[in-house]
């Protein structure tokens, strides 16, 4: 036979204690009349008559009791533990026992049970006191192991919450958990394995526990999206959520500056503009002699060619007479001079006084300046006259020299010209081609 240890040999005799006090505790009940009384001692005693009050019961020798006074519960009665309880309460640490109720006792060793109390110490690792509602006065009676002992298993979890709680059973330490809710029993849920051992409060097929314990196929969510959303039906089967399911409708797209709502896609599943809009025209990138337009029409245009993105660039323009290509805006929308040519000296505007100089090199020049393309009306007087090589008149004949000029160079290094003049000599009758009596024109094309 296995040798009992010392925690159950004090086990045992704390019991034979307890089972001695209580059988103490329960040894006086109710005096009865002996038996073998005769009448005549029936009728000697003064209590035979007295009914004790609530609490009392007759004395065992209440029968052969005489007063002078009369009968009372003093004289007749003794005292119980209902009496006891009823006038003064257990106190502290104490609880009354309805089992003593009729004892004739009267304290509260003799009719109350010692309580735990909550500070009760327990030495072993994981127990802990049952309280004051639990009778006793030793670690077995008054210890309980507490949920953190105890471990739960088949569905169920240990709750953090019950950890300090006095209890040994699933009842008592643990939490359903979403191992035990069936998300199969109605159509399109399955079991989220990722939830299993997660707490839930409730297990009812309707509760919101399904929510965190199953996982609904995507079919389930078909008419539950946001506008512009859509469950595809590729993806009724498909495990998800609202996140995962709708997926978003080209109505839905917000398309990019340059591009355009392609209507006929709205219904069709798409999230980034080029799947969902169409190109327009102020996205196009024109070739060849054509150039961007501004033209808002031809902006908004989803004709991706250079005929509707585009205009004629000045580089296919061909200048008319007196202008010249500037080469400067070939890549620019035109089609007209002012815009894509300079103008040349032959359509310079000349200022008051001057006319537009007659020499062709000049005039198919660009037209820079006032002083490049123009000259004094005076240069015009020399337009039929015919320049000398020297810069002397002399020597000419008079039909000569109405005829002829010469070109000077001036200090300041502008050029005049000079028409010869047939020149009397004084008072004499000598003639003779002279330059110095003319009156000088600067800078006439004939002198360039």
């Amino acid at each position: 036979m296995k040798q009992c240890s010392v925690s159950c040999i004090v086990c045992i005799g704390t019991a034979i204690q307890m089972m001695a006090v209580l059988s103490n505790k329960l040894r006086s009940r109710d005096p009865e009349v002996p038996g073998s009384l005769s009448a005549a001692a029936l009728s000697s005693g003064d209590c035979l008559e007295h009914r004790c009050s609530a609490g009392w019961v007759p004395k065992t020798d209440f029968h052969q009791v005489t007063t002078t006074n009369g009968s009372s519960d003093d004289a007749c009665c003794s005292k119980t533990c209902a009496l006891f309880v009823n006038n003064s309460g257990c106190g502290d640490g104490y609880l009354p026992n309805p089992a003593y109720s009729r004892n004739v006792e009267y304290s509260t060793q003799k009719c109350c049970d010692a309580t735990c109390q909550d500070d009760f110490q327990c030495t072993e690792s994981g127990y802990k006191s049952r309280g004051a509602s639990a009778r006793g006065h030793s670690i077995e009676e008054c210890c309980g192991p507490t949920c953190s002992l105890f471990a739960c298993t088949d569905g169920y979890a240990n709750s953090s919450a019950r950890a300090s709680n006095i209890g040994s059973s699933t009842a008592d330490c643990c939490e359903s958990t979403c191992a035990l809710f069936n998300c199969t029993d109605t159509e399109g849920w399955l079991t989220n394995s990722a939830a299993a051992t997660t707490i839930i409060t409730d297990t009812a097929a309707n509760s919101s526990s399904r929510g965190v314990c199953c996982v609904a196929q995507c079919s389930l969510i078909a008419g539950q999206c946001a506008t512009g959303y859509e469950v595809p039906e590729s993806m009724n089967d498909v495990l998800g959520n609202n996140e995962s399911c709708c997926i978003e409708q080209c109505g839905h797209v917000v398309c990019e500056l340059g591009w355009d709502a392609n209507v006929s896609k709205a219904a069709e599943f798409g999230n980034s503009t080029e799947q969902c809009c169409i190109k327009t025209c102020a996205l196009y990138t024109c070739s060849g002699d054509w150039a961007p337009t501004q033209n808002s029409t031809k902006l908004a245009s989803q004709d991706y060619t250079n005929e509707s993105c585009c205009e004629a660039s000045c580089q296919a323009h061909t200048c008319g007479d007196g202008w010249l290509r500037n080469d400067d805006v070939t890549a620019l929308a035109g089609n007209i001079d002012d815009v894509c040519c300079n103008k040349t000296c032959f359509l310079h505007t000349c200022p008051s006084g001057n006319r537009n100089r007659i020499n062709s090199a000049v005039n198919a020049s660009l037209a820079v300046s006032d002083d490049f393309c123009c000259e004094l009306k005076e240069c015009a007087r020399f337009d039929n006259l015919t320049a000398l090589h020297s810069q002397q008149c002399s020597d000419l004949s008079e039909d000569e020299c109405g005829a002829r000029y010469i070109i000077a160079n001036t200090s300041n290094s502008s050029t005049a010209v000079v028409q010869c003049v047939w020149h009397q000599l004084g008072n004499t009758s000598i003639y003779t081609c002279r330059s110095s009596s003319g009156t000088p024109v600067f800078d006439c094309t004939v002198g360039m």
